[in-house]
């Protein structure tokens, strides 16, 4: 096993709790396949015990001729930061260069979008969690101010407006740090100026463009696998004041009696 298999323990230290990412790297004689699943390695998520559906992204590059290695830099976008990703995840030097090896030229109208752990300032900020989407969004050229999102989901964190609305902005193309700034900017301009500081602001309508799919008590309670799964939401987030339970829909399987571990955003 150990000859063709070879795991990856990212760092874990200082500020980083968690590393969920699901990558896998799948080097053929003529092919590098790179796979990007929503499934963890365990058996049911892989559907071997019928009980939870999943899904996995894949592309197939072609290996470069006469053995030719590429410099990360002249790489698509989506290559860039697939080897940022692999390096701060600490991925052996000869797997990143292999991936070198191969051509990316099918990647040039797709994005690789990241979360890597810990702190980060400037450029490196810029190019991972919402930041990078926002990024992503708009070196693909599809920036727009009209956006709805349909999000199959499969963990619920302690949501709330400020998020959602940061999501959003992020997954239309808006740059958060320059969003930041703006608001900023126009707070300073009107301190002083009492008329529009007595105005009450309007609320936004982010509930109304965000939709998220994810099973209710009683779709689990009559699944094949029952309660006490990997789908996690707590109730006291649930229960919160400012829980955007409005976006919710129960999210149903086609096929009868599935879970899905999927995370699809449309």
């Amino acid at each position: 096993m150990s000859s063709f298999l070879r795991l990856c323990f990212p760092n874990m230290k200082g500020l980083i709790n968690c590393m969920h990412s699901k990558l896998m790297l799948l080097f053929h004689p003529d092919k590098l396949r790179i796979a990007i699943p929503t499934a963890n390695l365990l058996n049911f998520d892989w559907g071997e015990t019928g009980q939870m559906e999943n899904s996995v992204f894949m592309v197939d590059l072609p290996r470069l001729a006469d053995g030719k290695i590429s410099e990360a830099g002249d790489l698509p976008a989506f290559g860039q930061e697939l080897i940022y990703f692999l390096e701060q995840q600490g991925l052996d030097d000869d797997v990143r260069t292999g991936v070198l090896k191969f051509d990316f030229s099918a990647t040039k109208d797709m994005a690789f979008v990241h979360t890597v752990g810990g702190m980060h300032f400037r450029d490196e900020a810029e190019r991972t969690g919402l930041m990078g989407l926002s990024k992503a969004v708009k070196q693909l050229n599809l920036a727009t101010q009209d956006l709805e999102l349909d999000f199959a989901a499969s963990s619920i964190g302690r949501l709330n407006d400020n998020y959602l609305r940061d999501f959003h902005s992020a997954a239309k193309g808006i740059s958060l740090i320059a969003q930041a700034a703006e608001a900023k900017s126009k707070a300073a301009s009107t301190f002083f100026d009492r008329k529009k500081a007595s105005t009450v602001a309007k609320p936004d309508n982010v509930r109304e463009k965000v939709r998220i799919y994810f099973p209710t008590a009683s779709t689990v309670r009559v699944s094949t696998a029952g309660a006490a799964g990997t789908l996690c939401i707590a109730r006291n987030y649930f229960e919160g004041s400012t829980f955007p339970r409005a976006c919710f829909r129960d999210y149903k399987s086609t096929r009868t009696g599935l879970l899905s571990h999927n995370k699809i955003l449309l």
